[in-house]
């Protein structure tokens, strides 16, 4: 199959272009122009594309004799003039199911998130628009929606350092989540491309665990051998942030609106992703364990 991937150069689209490529696909990759891991891509055998979700025309030719549209992009944490999260995550995939339709493209596969999550912020909103347009789009699609990322939520993008026994999160840590591996979300978007079984449909995706932040901290604590230092913040702090800093810079605002809600549950039903994909899920304590190997 030809596939086009868009956010090729992140942790999920690259793990993606990386499994098309080990099954036998021809892959594209839409990336930006000076994107630092243009050159891994090539080296992995992708065709690296440049193009940008706010450039029509580049989407365009980016999405010519494709049959399938794999999108991972989001700019909530990208920089740049321009790139908000109305003209990227919105308007731009928009833009990009538009281009795949009048290029006769077959399928779009769309990585969304979590269905419990309410739309609370502008990212929220603008995933939940677009699965509607993904849904409308007349094309074959199948809309991922994976729970928390465990390579970023116990990660040092949000204060942790598994190696030194610190971390942090947001009200008491008792809610629950089945927190997922990158990896696994991967895997599911690899196998989205050619099995039909997830035509036209919604999947929820998680680990295997519905664990809280206390209960991961003991598994790390258990594994390490070692007690961890953690800092609560209060649910206040994420909150008042959400609401204050909406208007003025809706990409730190929806970072903190999921804080804001870390106080109650996201449990994953994995049924219809265990009967579409079969795929093993990746436990919290497997994840930890090739943490602190490496």
């Amino acid at each position: 199959m030809n596939v086009l991937v868009v956010g090729a150069t992140g942790q999920l689209g690259f793990r993606i272009c990386a499994g098309l490529i080990r099954n036998g696909h021809q892959v594209r990759g839409l990336t930006r122009m000076g994107s630092a891991r243009s050159g891994e891509l090539k080296q992995a055998g992708v065709e690296v594309f440049h193009g940008d979700l706010k450039d029509v025309a580049s989407l365009d030719a980016a999405t010519r004799g494709m049959q399938i549209i794999v999108s991972t992009a989001t700019a909530i944490v990208a920089g740049g003039a321009g790139n908000s999260l109305a003209a990227v995550d919105r308007d731009g995939h928009k833009a990009l199911l538009a281009a795949a339709v009048k290029n006769g493209g077959q399928k779009f596969v769309f990585v969304s998130v979590s269905p419990g999550l309410p739309e609370i912020s502008p990212l929220l909103t603008c995933k939940r628009d677009i699965e509607r347009a993904v849904r409308a789009s007349g094309l074959q699609w199948t809309i991922l929606q994976p729970s928390m990322f465990m390579e970023i939520w116990f990660g040092p993008e949000l204060g942790w350092n598994l190696s030194q026994g610190t971390g942090q999160f947001f009200g008491p840590g008792a809610a629950r989540a089945n927190y997922i591996s990158i990896e696994d979300v991967a895997a599911c978007g690899v196998a989205a491309v050619t099995e039909p079984k997830s035509d036209n449909q919604d999947i929820p995706l998680g680990g295997p665990e519905a664990l809280s932040c206390v209960e991961v901290v003991k598994i790390f604590e258990q594994l390490s051998g070692r007690k961890f230092r953690i800092k609560k913040i209060p649910l206040f702090v994420p909150r008042i942030a959400a609401v204050v800093l909406r208007p003025f810079n809706p990409k730190v605002a929806s970072l903190m609106a999921f804080g804001a809600i870390s106080d109650r549950d996201d449990l994953i039903d994995l049924t219809k992703a265990r009967q579409i994909f079969g795929l093993p899920a990746t436990s919290l304590a497997t994840f930890a364990q090739k943490q602190f190997a490496s």
